[in-house]
């Protein structure tokens, strides 16, 4: 909870504030997560080169601060062909390296991309922070007070049907609610209940998906950068899957 009342209002006077301050922020994290990543790569792989993964995004995440989108979009796939091809890590490594790259890189990018859009940048990027942290409060809420069936419980049995379902609900509401308050209602009712459902439910399956990949590397937290809370990944998970997703439809919609 502590940790919240401090990273909420930094992340929303900086969606405020926009330009350097929010692609900085962005930058700084995603460069965090990928450090992240790569100490979970070194305990399961040995020489994985923990550092390798951030410095690989280092050029892509300038590039996007600078909104040089495009040159972005190329350092990003130049970093993860990078990492493939260096020596002193084992092939398994190399493969983990480049996807973290990729999959870190791609959804920092497009939270850069979003805040940069002309008018609208804002408002996307808060509607997006309302719809991920309803989501994840009221799915872990809805997990509590209702219970019932478990989801995936080989990967993460404190999730439930009922979390899920709670949560894409509660997630789809903050986001409708957000984005009339922005003023960017630029789809019929319908057609923004779908696309912040879809958001809300994405969201809680990047949780789920970096709660595989902690299974996978047999850690509890990805880092303890947060006290009590882990680390970057832990807490990010969820607003990477949605970021990117909601850039797709943008890009779909035409900005």
């Amino acid at each position: 909870m502590v940790s919240a009342l401090v990273l909420i209002p930094v992340a929303i006077g900086a969606a405020l504030a926009g330009g350097l301050v929010f692609s900085g922020l962005v930058a700084l994290i995603a460069l965090g997560m990928a450090a992240e990543f790569g100490r979970l790569l070194e305990g399961r792989h040995g020489r994985a080169h923990p550092l390798r993964p951030a410095l690989a995004l280092l050029p892509a995440l300038v590039f996007g601060m600078a909104g040089l989108f495009g040159l972005a979009a190329g350092g990003l796939l130049a970093g993860a062909g990078l990492v493939l091809t260096l020596p002193g890590a084992r092939g398994p490594a190399r493969i983990w390296m480049a996807a973290g790259v990729l999959c870190l890189g791609a959804p920092a990018l497009a939270l850069q991309w979003m805040r940069a859009v002309p008018e609208a940048g804002q408002g996307y990027v808060l509607s997006l922070f309302a719809l991920v942290w309803a989501a994840d409060s009221f799915a872990w809420l809805a997990g509590r007070v209702i219970g019932g069936p478990q989801l995936l419980p080989a990967i993460s049995p404190n999730k439930t049907w009922a979390g899920l379902l709670g949560g894409t609900l509660a997630g789809a509401l903050a986001g409708l609610a957000a984005l009339g308050l922005a003023g960017r209602p630029e789809l019929p009712p319908a057609g923004l209940a779908g696309v912040a459902g879809a958001l809300a439910f994405t969201a809680l399956w990047g949780d789920i998906a970096e709660s595989a990949l902690k299974r996978h590397f047999g850690v509890k937290d990805s880092g303890h950068l947060i006290p009590g809370h882990g680390g970057l990944l832990d807490r990010l998970d969820s607003l990477a899957a949605a970021g990117l997703l909601a850039v797709g439809l943008l890009l779909l919609h035409g900005g």
